[in-house]
């Protein structure tokens, strides 16, 4: 049975990253499955270069019987998902470190690319409302959103691979 994911995402800019150019924005980043936070509540990390890594990942999982590790900048902590061939169940687990956490949660991958894509356009909504400078990371962003987005159009249109 398929389980409720959630990404968490906001950009809490310090006052020195706000005024530097390129300078990677941190703010809150953290996903929620089926009411479990993780790695916590609030987690702060670098969110522009992780959420695109994360975007990245989450299009590699549309190959036939493909897996990624998804990482955050600060700590030991990843989540490993999992997706067979022509199937829309994600199988997702939690990582400390080498330590696998107990659990494994099934989450659809239509809605796990939902929830990037939102992730990501609130955050580009946020830097564009703050006014802040455009960089490197946010050209990054900018376009594995688009590649989501067209990625999420081929699926609709076609279906699962």
């Amino acid at each position: 049975m398929q389980v409720k994911f959630k990404l968490h995402a906001r950009i809490q800019p310090t006052p020195s990253e706000s005024t530097r150019i390129g300078t990677a924005l941190s703010g809150l980043l953290f996903i929620e499955v089926d009411g479990v936070y993780f790695p916590a509540r609030n987690w702060g990390d670098y969110v522009l270069p992780v959420l695109g890594w994360w975007i990245e990942n989450a299009m590699r999982l549309n190959l036939p019987d493909s897996e990624v590790k998804n990482i955050f900048m600060d700590g030991p902590y990843a989540f490993r998902l999992r997706r067979s061939a022509n199937s829309d169940d994600v199988r997702l687990t939690f990582q400390d470190g080498d330590l696998v956490l107990p659990g494994e949660y099934t989450i659809s991958y239509k809605r796990y690319l939902a929830a990037h894509r939102g992730a990501a356009k609130g955050i580009l909504n946020e830097i564009m409302d703050m006014g802040l400078r455009k960089s490197l990371d946010v050209s990054t962003l900018e376009t594995r959103l688009e590649h989501l987005l067209r990625l999420e159009a081929e699926i609709k249109a076609h279906g699962l691979p």
